[in-house]
């Protein structure tokens, strides 16, 4: 069963002021989240490949993250 995603509360960004880095990297692990809540929501249809995929991005990604966002404040 996949729920839609809730709307968002943030207003678009204009395409000439990109979002930053530690925010695009930041909502790629919350929806990495919201992928296995989706997975193992009903024990009859459990997703182990699902979740495995998704869990890679947080341990992929969480790194750079921090990185990102520990350094951000130099370049502003």
């Amino acid at each position: 069963m996949v729920l839609p995603a809730p709307p968002s509360s943030r207003p678009p960004r204009s395409p000439a002021r990109p979002e930053s880095a530690a925010y695009v990297l930041a909502a790629l692990l919350d929806r990495s989240l919201a992928r296995m809540a989706e997975a193992a929501a009903d024990v009859r249809l459990f997703d182990r490949e699902a979740i495995r995929t998704a869990s890679d991005v947080w341990d992929n990604n969480l790194f750079p993250l921090f990185w990102a966002a520990s350094t951000s404040s130099a370049h502003n």
